[in-house]
């Protein structure tokens, strides 16, 4: 609905929709742009920098408590400028990064720049749709025929549906008077502990099962 509405809009900046689809628009550059000319690079390099991540994670979830807890709620989504928009599409640029999170890094600029609460996760999630569409007719090309099974297309029909529920509660979540995006960085810490020591236990297998281990 949002995204209709926005579109209708296109073609008249002056209104509120069609501003904040430019907005939009601007946003997504930057994520575009890193993502085209190093998603395979960046894959390859993380593919095995299991600890990394786990650091990415944790921090990126600290950051996320300390500018949600120190930021004031400022300003609505009607109220976003273009350099705001631009640091916001730089942040999504950054979560190219594996442990970053496109989400979390999002809000976190969203909020870093004064916005409130909700009004970060929805500008964040709209962003989501044109960068994921981009992703995903770039790795089609990947893709051969005999990949595009009824398990494939399930499992897409799958991730949209739960999407859109997370969404929606998410922000029904944020919406709430005194809620805050502290759950989500204990989260991020919890998965982090967790993927050391997974990576701690797996090590000490490796070592035991090694000749003279």
């Amino acid at each position: 609905r949002d995204w209709l509405s926005l579109l209708r809009h296109a073609g008249h900046p002056q209104t509120p929709a069609g501003r904040l689809l430019w907005l939009l628009v601007l946003a997504s550059v930057p994520g575009a742009a890193v993502g085209a000319v190093l998603d395979a690079r960046v894959s390859g390099y993380f593919h095995d920098k299991y600890l990394l991540i786990a650091v990415l994670l944790g921090s990126m979830g600290l950051v996320l408590y300390l500018v949600d807890d120190g930021v004031a709620e400022r300003y609505e989504l009607s109220d976003l400028r273009w350099p705001a928009a631009l640091s916001i599409g730089l942040a999504q640029a950054g979560a190219l990064l594996p442990g970053v999170s496109r989400a979390g890094a999002t809000m976190t600029m969203g909020r870093a720049v004064g916005l409130q609460r909700a009004a970060a996760a929805r500008f964040s999630f709209l962003m989501a749709t044109p960068i994921t569409f981009g992703a995903g007719v770039l790795k089609l090309r990947n893709l051969q025929r005999t990949d595009l099974t009824a398990p494939f297309w399930l499992a897409i029909g799958v991730a949209f549906g739960v999407g859109m529920l997370t969404i929606n509660v998410l922000l029904r979540f944020l919406q709430q008077r005194g809620n805050s995006f502290l759950p989500f960085a204990l989260y991020r810490l919890v998965l982090a502990g967790v993927i050391v020591l997974k990576r701690i236990a797996a090590r000490g297998f490796e070592l035991h099962d090694a000749p003279g281990g």
